[in-house]
């Protein structure tokens, strides 16, 4: 066992295993902040965070993993052709008919999506399917999702050419903030540093633990599928 001090906020125990992948972690709260009530890989990515900062050879981040998906164009026509009109226009997370479980099984029901879930065995982890429209020329906040999900598998659907994903770092704690069935940590962009950028026109399996922003400058509506995956799924999963 190691301990070490993150972010002066927590003391963090965990096993190093596989490439220092954490299989227990336990925190004790040092400070006033209520993210001490968020999940152990949110604070155990901040204990990276730090370790990043210092240079430590061990510690580096990988925010995504891009995909060859041969079926892409069929799964973004089925899509399109399957979804309410609601779903559309709005700037928002959206599930369908606005139920976890019901927007699951409604995607689930794509033959071609579903193929693609089965092709990479995941059918029986699956944390949740939704979509995520983004308007024209703006940018979402620099956030953290909070869910029972660590890694999202991002289908482009639509108007998703020319638009990015950036990744950062932090050593700052975030503030929660609940919009409908959305909940997530926002942070400020004055107390992150830009480290990566994925073009978000192809499809990718995104660390969504990490704080991360959407841009789309373009004159067109961003739609993309999100397809949330149990917390034990990682990149090695997709090799």
């Amino acid at each position: 066992m190691y301990s070490f001090a993150c972010a002066s906020l927590y003391t963090i125990n965990y096993q190093l295993i596989r490439g220092f992948e954490p299989i227990q972690q336990n925190y004790t709260k040092l400070g006033a902040h209520d993210w001490t009530r968020t999940s152990n890989t949110r604070i155990f990515n901040l204990l990276l965070y730090q370790l990043e900062l210092r240079g430590h050879k061990y510690f580096t981040m990988q925010y995504y993993k891009t995909l060859d998906i041969p079926s892409l164009a069929d799964i973004q026509t089925s899509v399109l052709s399957m979804l309410p009109d609601e779903h559309l226009t709005n700037d928002s997370l959206r599930y369908v008919y606005d139920d976890p479980a019901t927007s699951t099984k409604f995607f689930l029901g794509i033959p071609v999506l579903k193929d693609l879930i089965d092709s990479y065995k995941l059918t029986n982890h699956l944390a949740g399917i939704c979509i995520i429209n983004k308007s024209s020329n703006s940018t979402t906040d620099i956030h953290i999702d909070r869910g029972s999900y660590k890694l999202s598998l991002n289908i482009p659907i639509i108007g998703c050419a020319g638009t990015y994903t950036h990744f950062y770092k932090t050593n700052h704690p975030p503030e929660l903030v609940e919009m409908g069935v959305n909940k997530f940590w926002r942070l400020k962009a004055a107390h992150c540093r830009k480290m990566d950028t994925l073009d978000t026109s192809k499809p990718a399996v995104l660390d969504t633990s990490v704080p991360h922003c959407v841009e789309n400058y373009t004159s067109n509506t961003r739609i993309m599928l999100l397809i949330r995956l149990k917390g034990h799924i990682n990149f090695d999963w997709f090799e």
